[in-house]
């Protein structure tokens, strides 16, 4: 047998397929990701990643979600709980019906517990391989605090996690760092 060793690549997000939607139909592309809530609607954050550059047959060893908590508004942590994370797909366009959108798997893990400006990160193997496994073009999540309630501050209680587009110096854009071995 041939001995493959493992390789890793970086998937960078999309940045027409991050952003966040509210749940009054609200949302963005252009701006920061957005998690939590004010006294009109809550926020949910969407990031997207395109498998197509990866290398047909392939095993997937390990998939690591990694995103930067760039802002805090408030307590959205003490309100909230922690940043949870749902695997889904959306497709090729993130619009108001993706904030109910199922997902694939809900609550796949926990990507922030508090309000440190770092790279916060979630192992999603298990996610990645399902999408390879089901042809899909793209591994996209759903972020959100694990109780969502509507009202409190009318500036909100918000996390805001560093987008594809790069607003600030200091720029890390979301990524998908997947470690794999060539069959």
């Amino acid at each position: 047998a041939i001995f493959h060793p493992s390789e890793i690549q970086v998937l960078a997000g999309n940045a027409s397929l991050d952003g966040y939607r509210a749940s009054n139909g609200g949302g963005s592309t252009t701006v920061e990701i957005w998690v939590g809530r004010n006294n009109v609607a809550t926020f949910r954050g969407f990031v997207s990643f395109d498998l197509k550059s990866l290398p047909n047959n392939i095993t997937i060893e390990k998939a690591t979600l990694k995103m930067r908590q760039i802002g805090i508004v408030n307590k959205p942590y003490v309100i909230g709980g922690n940043v949870v994370v749902d695997h889904l797909y959306y497709g090729s366009s993130l619009d108001a019906t993706d904030y109910n959108r199922a997902a694939i798997n809900s609550h796949i893990g926990v990507l922030s517990d508090n309000a440190i400006f770092e790279e916060k990160k979630l192992e999603v193997t298990d996610s990645v391989k399902n999408d390879l496994y089901y042809k899909r073009e793209s591994s996209q999540y759903r972020l959100r605090f694990a109780t969502e309630t509507i009202g409190g501050n009318p500036s909100g209680d918000i996390t805001y996690f560093d987008p594809e587009e790069n607003l600030y110096q200091n720029h890390q854009p979301p990524q998908l760092e997947i470690t794999f071995k060539k069959n």
